[in-house]
């Protein structure tokens, strides 16, 4: 009886056995002096045996060492590759090329000059500074919050170095040796063109700062809406220089101080395109 039930006993197949030590590895020397080297290891995945093949050649290269290195590459070896011979063993050691190691020298008096004038050519110059000739600020003159309000300083300057010039009196026609009397200097002269003799000597009195405008309100909408409180001489809506956009304020020039005042007062604070207008004046 058990005889049979040993005879009946299912054995099984060859794939399903996993040996517990894997087979050592061969090494078959090759006609054209290569070496096929045939391992063994257990795959993770599926837990069963893989024979890997590899095919490589021995390049054998001479170099000169350390007495000290030549000396310790003769030393008996011990543990598993105990009864290996000399030099490292391919299918267990891995052998990575020699990194040369080369110290640095100083440079030489031509290289740190070389250096330096190319050091020199990849830096950008240096920026010019910006000075306005208004307020002397770091900015354009055209972008010069002032520029409606205070002449240039270098032609104030030009101007201080000048002697005093004297206006001559209004005089009647036929009384000089000219009979032409300018238009500022004759009778019944109004104020703003005596204003524009001045050669850039504006009178301020009666001009109004407008700011907290939108960006679509136009020159000739403004000049309308002031017009109801006097006679308009300028109205000038300052821009943007790159884009053409206006700032966001104005400057409006009455004919008498009366109407600039009436003009504060009437539309400060009035809406304009769902914005309120602050309207004051201008400050010299």
């Amino acid at each position: 009886m058990v005889a049979n039930a040993n005879w009946n006993r299912k054995k099984p197949a060859w794939a399903d056995e996993v040996d517990d030590e894997l087979p050592a590895p061969e090494i078959i020397n090759n006609p054209d002096g290569t070496k096929t080297v045939i391992s063994y290891r257990i795959n993770p995945a599926n837990n069963k045996k893989v024979r890997i093949t590899q095919k490589v050649r021995e390049v054998k290269k001479k170099e000169r060492v350390d007495h000290s290195v030549a000396e310790r590459k003769k030393w008996a070896k011990y543990g598993a590759e105990k009864n290996s011979g000399p030099g490292p063993n391919v299918t267990t050691t891995s052998v990575e090329p020699d990194q040369a190691f080369k110290l640095g020298l100083k440079p030489s008096k031509a290289e740190e000059e070389a250096e330096a004038a190319a050091k020199a050519v990849a830096e950008p110059a240096p920026e010019a500074k910006i000075a306005c000739r208004i307020c002397s600020g770091a900015h354009f003159t055209s972008r010069c919050p002032y520029k409606d309000t205070l002449g240039p300083a270098d032609a104030a300057a030009d101007k201080a170095k000048e002697p005093a010039a004297t206006t001559p009196a209004a005089a009647p026609a036929g009384k000089s040796g000219s009979s032409y009397v300018p238009p500022h200097l004759r009778a019944g002269a109004r104020p703003s063109d005596r204003a524009a003799s001045n050669h850039g000597e504006r009178d301020d009195s009666t001009t109004l700062r407008v700011s907290n405008l939108s960006e679509d309100v136009t020159e000739d909408e403004l000049r309308r809406l002031f017009s109801y409180c006097g006679r308009v001489v300028r109205c000038h809506l300052v821009r943007d220089r790159d884009t053409g956009r206006n700032r966001g304020f104005a400057f409006v020039c009455y004919e008498t101080r009366s109407e600039a005042e009436k003009a504060c007062e009437k539309l400060n604070g009035y809406g304009l395109d769902n914005l309120i207008m602050r309207v004051e004046f201008s400050k010299k």
